[in-house]
């Protein structure tokens, strides 16, 4: 594989050739599973990587993923999250919510996820960052081309230690942790934190628009939670698999099923901590460490509306 691509069918456009006008389950995950990889990569993460020709390539990637609509793009490198897995399944919401969209009572859409680290750890032992990205298609025949609804949930910016990714619960407002150890990495961080301050004026939180808007029905106020929680359900089994990828393979959970809880918040206790309700699950029964998966697939991420981020 090339970095232009060379080698890589293109079965979706990107949506800077005209306005987005989305895409078809089937081909997404045709893209992601046509080129899985024989030994799976890692991926060095410092100031030069972000940089090319004096060009701040983070900042101009971070614009484009607050401002363009896009599920598969041309071979690109990620920047934070350069090496992941992608699973498929389906997204359903079983509880009253009160919601619309994706967070509706009743909802049963696929999806495509992507189940990442921040910068270069990937390995149990390193202090790793975790992140699932989701790609709702509302719909259940993956024939039929949508537009689908991007999210972005994270467990701690900074990293922990945690044993294992199904150890960690994900949000759309993560904290950013202490980490010493990224003090070696002080210009990198440093360009992070330069880059989304500038490209979103609340960072530090991932909105569910998308998710609440998708489908309204006529004359429909659109309505979602403020906050989402995801976390690997009890029960299905654990994996000590030292790279978080091979953690994640499907096969190791009961049934071949790998399953997170939807939860939802809106309100916070007296202490300061999130109401958590469970509406719904995530369920998983394929999955693929892929060329594609690393350099095609995008999640988009809406900048927040003019205002701050609900209060952490």
């Amino acid at each position: 594989m090339t970095p232009d691509g060379t080698g890589v069918k293109t079965v979706q456009a990107d949506s800077s050739a005209g306005t987005y006008a989305g895409s078809c389950f089937r081909d997404v995950r045709a893209q992601l599973l046509s080129d899985p990889y024989t030994v799976l990569p890692h991926h060095q993460v410092s100031i030069g990587s972000m940089f090319k020709a004096a060009k701040n390539i983070l900042l101009s990637d971070s614009y484009s993923l607050v401002d363009r609509d896009a599920d598969l793009v041309p071979y690109m490198q990620k920047l934070l999250h350069a090496v992941g897995m992608c699973m498929f399944g389906r997204w359903t919401i079983t509880e009253d919510t009160g919601y619309t969209g994706c967070f509706r009572s009743g909802t049963d859409h696929l999806i495509a996820v992507r189940c990442s680290t921040l910068l270069s750890a990937t390995d149990r032992g390193m202090r790793r960052g975790f992140g699932l990205a989701g790609k709702i298609f509302p719909t259940l025949d993956p024939n039929e081309v949508v537009k689908t609804a991007n999210f972005i949930t994270i467990d701690v910016l900074g990293g922990t230690f945690a044993k294992r990714f199904s150890d960690v619960k994900l949000t759309n407002s993560p904290a950013f942790g202490l980490n010493f150890g990224l003090l070696k990495l002080a210009f990198v961080m440093l360009n992070i934190i330069y880059v989304f301050n500038r490209a979103d004026n609340a960072p530090d939180y991932r909105p569910l628009y998308a998710l609440s808007e998708t489908g309204l029905r006529p004359g429909e106020t659109p309505k979602g939670p403020k906050w989402l929680q995801l976390a690997v359900e009890e029960g299905i089994g654990k994996s000590d698999a030292i790279d978080f990828r091979d953690e994640l393979r499907v096969a190791n959970y009961k049934d071949g099923k790998l399953r997170f809880a939807i939860s939802v918040a809106d309100e916070k206790s007296p202490q300061g901590q999130q109401l958590w309700r469970r509406i719904g699950t995530i369920e998983l029964t394929e999955d693929v460490c892929s060329e594609s998966g690393d350099h095609r697939i995008r999640f988009r991420h809406q900048p927040n509306r003019g205002h701050a981020a609900p209060p952490k």
